[in-house]
């Protein structure tokens, strides 16, 4: 008795599995929304990486070194940015639509301005205004500027051209 328990538990460990791996196809979920959902799961990652060194960079500028907390937060941030790049690049996207790397990093840079002001605001209103500490202001603006910076680096950067687009349906081109 124990035995045939024992094969029909293991005969059904497959099929879940199998099961499992045909879920998105069950669900109906395109080959685009997995990708997204992919690419905003490893940008999450790899942004979080990169907040690791923002923030340690901060409290070392801020508590050890007594820089003035804005200008902590700007130097710390566009560390942070160089780190999501290499990040971005190696494991999150995999359209590049700027072929020069210098240009795409300026880009990326340029872009992460944006989430810089971003940053900095939500920082400076949250010390100034609201009387918290900088670490949770900091907290509020992550927040702020990881979707802001994810869905335009995302738009402009990362999405495949026109022309990538049409060879994926035609492949004759």
């Amino acid at each position: 008795m124990k035995r045939a328990q024992s094969c029909t538990r293991a005969s059904a460990q497959p099929t879940q599995h199998r099961l499992l791996r045909r879920l998105p196809d069950i669900l109906l979920i395109s080959d685009s929304v997995r990708r997204l959902v992919r690419e905003v799961v490893t940008y999450g990652a790899s942004a979080a990486v990169a907040l690791v060194v923002d923030v340690g960079l901060l409290a070392l500028f801020v508590s050890v070194f007594h820089v003035n907390y804005l200008a902590a937060v700007s130097v710390s941030f566009i560390a942070g940015g160089v780190v999501l790049y290499a990040l971005s690049v190696w494991a999150v996207f995999e359209h590049r639509r700027v072929p020069n790397h210098a240009l795409e990093l300026s880009c990326f840079v340029a872009l992460g301005v944006v989430g810089l002001f971003i940053n900095a605001g939500v920082v400076w209103l949250a010390v100034e205004q609201l009387d918290l500490h900088v670490m949770v202001g900091k907290l509020l603006a992550t927040g702020c500027t990881f979707s802001v910076n994810f869905m335009l680096r995302r738009q402009l950067l990362f999405r495949p051209s026109a022309s990538t687009h049409a060879r994926a349906y035609d492949p004759g081109l």
